[in-house]
This record gives C-alpha cells, structure tokens and sequence, in this order.
C-alpha cells in the first residue's frame, strides 16, 4: 500500500529498494552486497535491518534526509556508502555497526555528528567532506584505527583537538574551510603522509608549500610533506619570526617567433633589440612597483618551439601570472590563443592571464576577444603592442603591476631565517650544490635544524628558487641552484641534430659531446640522465653500453607493421580531449611501458605493446584531440590484462594535467562502428540496468552493461592473481606497476 506522503516517483524507488532487500535476503550468504544508489529514495525500508549478514550497502546518490533506526542491525556491515544525499543527522545506532571499516557520508548536510560515533573502533576510513560541521564530538577520539579522514569544505575555523589523537592517522583532508589556526599537538600525527590544507586563508599557507592536491597528486607529483607544512606554519608564526616574500612568477607563453623575448627586453630594459629565438627558457629578475611595495617578478621566457611543449608542464606553475604572446600567423591567431589559453588552464588552473597582440604595427593580430573571455574568464586583458615602436608597453607594464598586486600568495609570510638563506643562495655564481653544503648555509644563517633545512629546501622547490628532488634517492643530495642551468642542459640535448637524425637515441657520450664541459662537468651528467628520467623524457636502451631513448624525438613515420592493428575489430577504447591533447602525452606513456614495447614499433604519437600473447596499438590523434587503442589477441583475459595497464597509466598521466578530464569511449564489440560512452555504460550497470538502448544511425542496439563492462575490466581473480605476483614472467610489467586497474570505484 502506497506510503501517503509519497509521491509516485518515490513510492517507485521505495519498492524497487524493497524488491532488492528481498532479493539479497533470499540469495542468503551470496547476498553481502547491497546496492542502492542512485534510485532517488526519500525513505530507506526499515527491512534494510533484516541484513544481517550483509557486508557493503551502497545507498549513495538519493535524496534520504534520516536514517532508520533498523541500520543499527547491520553489525556485519564493512562498508557504508552513503554520500550525495541530504542527511541533517545520524541516528545513534550508527554506534552499533562496530565492523564497519568504511563509512562515506560526503555531500550531505550534517551540522553535527552523534557521540556514539566514537564506538566504531574498527574504522579506517571516514569521508565527511562537504557537509556543514564546525566541530567534532568529544567521542571522536576514540576512533584509534582510522586512517583516512576527510574534512573538507565544512566550517572548522580551528583544528578539532580530537583529530591530534588519532595516531594512526596517515591521511588528513581539511581543504575548503575557514581554519586559521593548528594546534602544535599535531605534530604527534608521526603517521601522517598526506596533509591537505587548501583553501585555508587564514593560515598563511602558500599553495607551494601545501604542494598538489588530491586529486592532482602523481608519480611525478607527489603530495607535499606534512612536516615541510607544518614546520613552515609554526615558523611564521613565531613574533617577528617572518616578513612577506613579496615575489612572484611571470611567465611568458607562445609559439616562436612572436616576440616573447623582445617583449621582455622592453618591459626590463625599456629598449629594443633583436634577439635570437629562445631556446628551452630564458629567466631574469624584472622589480614591479605594486602599490606601495615593490614585487620581485621571476620572468620565465619560454621557447615556442613544438618539440619543448612536452616539457614545459614541468616550469608552468599555479598562482602565477601569464602573459600570452600572439602575433599574426596565417591567420591562425585565434587558434593559437585556443591552444595556449588551454595549456595554461591545464598546468596553471586559474592563474590570470593577459593576452598580448604584438607586432601590431607590422602586422595587426585580431582575436575573437569575447568568446575568449566567455571561455576563459582569468583573462585579465587584451593589449596590442610593438617592441619597436614601444606601442602598448606603458599599458602592459601597468596592467602587469595591478595584476602582481592582487595575485594570491604574493605576501605570503616567510621566516626570517628561511630568507637570509634565500638571499644568499640566489646570489651565489654555483650551478649547483650538494646537499651538505646547502646544510651548512642554512646553519651558519639561524637554520640548524635537520628538518627545518629540509623543510627549507622543499619550500625554495616550490617556489622554483632551487631545485631539490628530495623525493627521489637518485637526485636528493644534489641542489639546483639555477634552473636555467637544468632547464639549458635538457633543451640542449632535445634540440641537438644529431639526436634528432638518431630519433632520440641517447648515449652518455653525448653529454660531453652537447654540453660545455666548463658548466657541465663529468659528475652532472648522470644528474641531468636520471633528471630526464623523473621526468618520463628518456628511458634505458638494451644493450652493454648504456644507451637511452628520448620519444619526443622519435620519427613521426608510423611503421607499416602497425597498420593491420589499427581497426575498430578488436578491444577498441579511445580517449577524448575537449580542451587539448597534451604534448608529450603519448611519449611519456612509452617512457612509463617501454618495457613492454614490441620490438621496435614506437614513432612520436604512437607505439604497439605486447602482453603474453595480447597486442595493442596505442596511437594520438592531434586534429581530433583523441588517443585510440586497439587490443588484439585470442584471449580474451589476457587483452583485458592488457588494457587495463594501459589505461591505468593515462589514469596516472592525466591526473597530472590540471583540469584535463577525457571522455572515455568504447565500441561494441559485435557492432565495431558503433561507439558508446564508458560513463554511460558504468551509469546503467550501476542502476541495475539489464539492458541498455543505444542508438546509431536510426537504429536502436540493445546491450547488457554488466556484460559489456566484463569486456573490458580486469576480473577479481585476475587483478588478485597480479598483485599476488602470478604474472613474473615473461613479459615482465613495468616496476613500479601491477594489475589494480578495475571497474572505477563507486562515487
């Protein structure tokens, strides 16, 4: 009988929840997982506490404003999933589900949380971001094995003392709240690995210090260290312990040719001169008047040329700002402005930007400036200018000041000890130097401390001030004091002639051969070799004499070999990019599974790999803006295998791209012309979905989403069987990689 406050639509999925309880009921031990999310439930079924055996119950994505008190009966429950819903409170049975290792209650709308909470002892990981809390229940210390906790985007103003308890604790969430201050207790947390404090403005914190955030966080871009954070919080807030940095970066972007360099020659020196074209980067200190301060601008010049794009990911930085460079190029200004405006996007996230048009006098550039602006909206404006003439530089200088003035983290506090080191290390005429003697600066200067030093260094790493891998064993004990020194010795090599005719083949000779032995002696080679390795520039060559391969300089010739693999008749995937196609994408996904590349089938945009007896062809489309992969092979297993280590790379690479999120697309593999997306897919199979329409060229397909899923996820037993180390041998996977890539978790 129909609920009577029920609407028609909520009464439906009150009974299609009812159906499914009962349907696990009678599966008996089978029925351990629970699925209810996304049916748009207002009430859950007291019967849901009938589960007694059950295990998971996924009841996120509903609109449920309470909880029954029967959920207090599920005491074998592991796993709870219930965010993106609209709950105000939990019942005090929630206490009772003391198996629970998972509990997610994001995006709902709790102000606070019930004391019984504190008596789930067994739970590791708690998800409570996005909701209203500004306080924690006293109980909460209680919950010694957690893990994982989330508490951003609620209203702490302060750090919860109960937090500075939880011992066990290897990865703290606070971003997005209005916290101002952090207990010194906090340092008791000695298991904590990741600390994210984005978004915290009254702490003082500059983004380069908090490093990536979650979602950013990489291979190749790990999560900042807790005590780097912290020991730099409780230094500024020493009295009289710290001065605002007053320096910022200024980045100068666009393709070659454009003037960037005569720009900044007009904009330091008010002069102009011909210059020769950048090659990799250019650096100097410009002093901005701003306000009633003056601001050390950090003016990085980049080269334009195609091959560099691929590494300047590593230099474009957040919280900067960018001058964009155009100028008149067979009429394809606008889709310059489209491509830089996109790269800055993703490497810079929401950095202000100004668009220059010179050459304005020579030869006037126009841009589409109101659909930019509707696009882009850090676009802080348009300017046409001339070095030759001077036209614009005045308006360009001023809008650079005001612009400098306001940039976030631009008076971020730093420690008066912190800056001496600083300065004195910025006006040293080394290169580089070791790590024991940057030890001994900062001791001589008021920093004897081993982690305050380096702390220090993660920060001045940061801030792009000295380069110090301390993440990595190879490069740790060597410090960057200039990085026109790296950045001049990298760019060398990419742009030398002879690697080029030998397609990137790399020897240790060449170093001596390319770089000037005077600032490249014998010891820093092997820095720079393992450097462009961190960075997935080059890899190791088989043979006795060490060699390497740099695939941004591979051929662009795709070898006939490859051809018969590129049909949609096989395991076919594609990834799409509305925003852009990174350069250096693909060359880096050879660089991370070089050692599963079949023979010698590798060229600039694509390659074949092999897995047992699966072959794949991965291959990038620049004018589409899409990379396409095609599986082939009789078993069936083993293409799956396949496919997942290398989706689970561009997994990897794209979370690195700030703001990049590609469509995923499948074909059917009965219906090889017709394409559908992954998300679709996932979405159906989730919803309970037995069949799914799609629709081509007027004609409607039904499919099975589980099934077709199963086509192209790694099973249970297979994932297991990889991490379990089934797989050692031959083909070997890649180090650092084992088969974890499965249907995406749930959100």
């Amino acid at each position: 009988m129909p609920t009577p406050k029920m609407t028609q639509k909520e009464q439906q999925a009150y009974d299609e929840a009812l159906k499914r309880i009962q349907d696990c009921l009678q599966q008996g031990e089978k029925g351990t997982a629970l699925d209810l999310g996304g049916l748009g439930l207002t009430t859950l079924p007291p019967e849901i506490g009938q589960l007694t055996a059950l295990a998971s119950l996924y009841l996120f994505n509903n609109q449920l404003s309470s909880l029954p008190p029967e959920i207090g009966q599920l005491t074998t429950l592991t796993e709870f999933h219930l965010q993106d819903n609209q709950l105000s409170s939990l019942p005090p049975e929630i206490g009772q589900l003391t198996a629970l290792n998972l509990l997610n209650i994001g995006s709902n709308q709790l102000s606070s949380l019930p004391p019984e909470i504190g008596q789930l002892a067994a739970l590791t990981f708690l998800y409570l971001y996005s909701n209203q809390l500004s306080e924690l229940p006293a109980e909460f210390c209680q919950l010694s094995a957690l893990t994982q906790l989330s508490l951003g985007d609620n209203k702490f103003s302060s750090l919860p003392p109960e937090i500075v308890q939880l011992t066990a604790l290897t990865q703290l969430t606070l971003y997005r709240n209005q916290i101002s201050s952090l207990l010194p207790e906090i340092g008791k947390l000695t298991a904590l690995r990741k600390l994210f404090l984005h978004n915290n403005p009254g702490l003082g914190i500059p983004a380069e210090v908090l490093g990536p955030m979650l979602h950013e966080i990489g291979d190749t871009n790990p999560a900042a260290d807790p005590r780097a954070i912290l020991d730099y919080y409780f230094r500024i807030k020493g009295v009289g312990a710290a001065s605002p940095l007053n320096e910022f970066k200024l980045i100068l972007v666009g393709y070659g040719a454009v003037g960037k360099t005569a720009l900044v020659n007009r904009l330091i020196r008010s002069a102009f001169a011909e210059t020769d074209m950048t090659r990799g980067i250019h650096i100097e200190r410009w002093d901005v008047p701003a306000g009633a301060d003056t601001l050390a601008a950090h003016v990085w010049d980049f080269g334009g040329q195609d091959i560099m794009h691929g590494t300047h990911q590593f230099f474009l930085t957040q919280r900067s700002l960018y001058v964009l460079v155009l100028a008149a190029r067979e009429s394809k200004q606008n889709e310059d402005a489209e491509y830089w405006l996109k790269t800055i996007s993703a490497f810079g996230g929401n950095s202000p930007v100004i668009v220059v048009l010179n050459k304005a006098d020579e030869r006037p550039c126009e841009v589409n400036e109101n659909g930019l602006r509707g696009k882009y909206p850090n676009i802080r404006g348009f300017l046409q200018t001339d070095c030759l003439s001077g036209r614009g530089i005045p308006e360009l200088k001023t809008l650079i000041s005001s612009e400098a003035d306001q940039l976030e983290g631009v008076r971020a506090p730093f420690p008066t000890a912190w800056k001496a080191i600083k300065e004195r290390i910025s006006k040293m005429d080394e290169n580089f130097l070791t790590f024991e003697k940057f030890r001994e600066e900062c001791a001589e200067l008021g920093e004897p401390e081993g982690k305050g030093q380096e702390a220090l260094a993660a920060v001045l790493h940061m801030l792009g001030i000295a380069l110090n891998f301390r993440d990595d064993e190879r490069l740790r004990e060597t410090s960057v004091l200039n990085p026109l020194w790296v950045t001049g010795g990298i760019y060398s090599l990419l742009n030398d002639n002879v690697l080029a005719r030998r397609h990137g083949e790399l020897g240790m000779d060449d170093f001596k051969r390319v770089l000037s032995l005077r600032h490249y002696p014998d010891h820093t080679h092997k820095f720079l070799r393992d450097l462009m390795g961190k960075f997935e520039l080059c890899f190791p060559l088989e043979g006795k004499v060490p060699r390497y391969l740099i695939p941004e300089l591979l051929s662009e010739q795709e070898p006939d070999a490859a051809g018969p693999l590129d049909t949609d008749k096989a395991l076919a995937f594609s990834y799409h990019y509305s925003k852009m196609l990174p350069h250096g994408l693909v060359p880096r996904l050879i660089v991370r599974l070089y050692q599963i590349i079949e023979d010698d089938l590798r060229w600039r945009t694509g390659a074949v790999f092999t897995w047992f007896n699966a072959r794949a062809l991965v291959k990038a489309d620049p004018d589409d803006r899409c990379v396409r992969i095609r599986v082939h092979g009789s078993d069936k297993k083993r293409r799956r295998q396949l496919l997942g280590i290398i989706r689970q790379e561009f997994d990897e690479l794209h979370r690195q791209f700030h703001g990049l999120l590609p469509r995923e697309v499948i074909h059917l593999p009965d219906y090889p012309d017709v394409s559908v997306e992954y998300s679709h897919v996932e979405a159906a199979a989730r919803a309970g979905m037995k069949t799914m329409p799609i629709f081509t060229d007027g004609n409607m397909i039904q499919v099975e989403p589980d099934l077709l899923l199963r086509e192209f996820e790694i099973e249970g037993e297979e994932r297991d069987a990889g991490n379990r180390g089934a797989f050692e041998v031959e083909p070997t996977p890649p180090p650092h990689h084992t088969l974890r890539r499965t249907r995406k978790e749930r959100p």
